[in-house]
């Protein structure tokens, strides 16, 4: 007589059937946990062990994040789930970042609206998609490939723009707080609108001056956020801007414009010679645009 073959089982008991593919249930610390896998709740009832095969993630949940994510999961149709899995789980291993459950919940609510919206018509401009593309590029071309997967995946025509949205989730893990993401972008965005006020003109951010630019204002930023702006060594070295300043009046103005902004609103105070290399830029950058 041959033996049938048996699930193993876990030691997880179901508390709630949330759908076919996502459970709720207790770890040994009772913890609310999530178990997501490819039929887990298959013929199985409330009060039942989960089959260990067919665990594929576990999400533990905080007290203060139980009820308003599993609200979230309860109404997230599955696949969305599986997708921000997907997404996550493929960055995790490019990016070399933790994720964590909260993380793929608020991923998969994100892109069930993305669609959602996109079906209705109403589709959201990325004001922040040239500089997500130029700080973030292996983000960005796993999210432009993602994209690609919805719209086959839901037949919907999803623009470029959500890739820059999916690229801003990923940082936001990448970087552990989404307010230091947060801030690098804001901070952008703002000395790109000093720039274009200043000079009256709009940006072409396809030219690579426009990316050079923004290459150089990251650098700067990760120089700022590490403390590794010398002012001593800048006061010493400061020929370039002293001899700029003299020729190139607007674009002295300018980057003075930009150093006010940043001291004022971000206490980032930046060393002539810093303003100097962003005249080299800023000179560049609007003679393009000019052109």
């Amino acid at each position: 007589m041959i033996a049938l073959q048996t699930q193993k089982k876990s030691n997880y008991v179901i508390s709630r059937i949330i759908n076919n593919n996502v459970v709720a249930s207790k770890d040994h610390e009772n913890n609310e946990v999530v178990l997501m896998g490819k039929g887990i709740a298959f013929d199985r009832h409330v009060n039942d062990l989960v089959s260990e095969d067919r665990i594929e993630k576990v999400f533990v949940l905080k007290d203060s994040e139980k009820t308003r994510y599993m609200d979230v999961i309860e109404n997230l149709e599955p696949q969305y789930l599986e997708d921000a899995v997907h997404i996550l789980d493929e960055a995790a291993k490019m990016l070399d970042m933790h994720v964590t459950p909260i993380s793929y919940i608020t991923l998969a609510d994100h892109l069930s609206s993305a669609v959602e919206r996109c079906r209705e018509g109403i589709l959201i401009p990325n004001a922040m998609l040239s500089e997500l593309k130029n700080f973030y590029p292996q983000g960005y071309e796993l999210s432009l490939k993602a994209v690609q997967r919805l719209n086959e995946e839901y037949g919907v025509a999803l623009p470029e723009d959500e890739a820059g949205f999916i690229t801003f989730h990923l940082v936001n893990v990448w970087e552990e707080t989404s307010g230091k993401t947060e801030r690098r972008l804001t901070i952008t965005k703002k000395v790109i609108d000093v720039i274009e006020g200043y000079y009256g003109i709009k940006l072409d951010t396809s030219s690579v001056y426009y990316e050079r630019f923004l290459t150089h204002l990251k650098y700067f930023y990760s120089r700022v956020l590490k403390n590794e702006l010398n002012t001593d060594h800048g006061l010493q070295n400061d020929v370039v801007f002293r001899i700029l300043k003299t020729e190139y009046k607007d674009a002295a103005e300018c980057a003075d414009l930009i150093g006010s902004y940043l001291k004022k609103e971000y206490s980032i105070e930046i060393t002539e010679e810093e303003k100097g290399y962003l005249m080299i830029h800023l000179m560049n950058l609007v003679n393009k645009t000019n052109k």
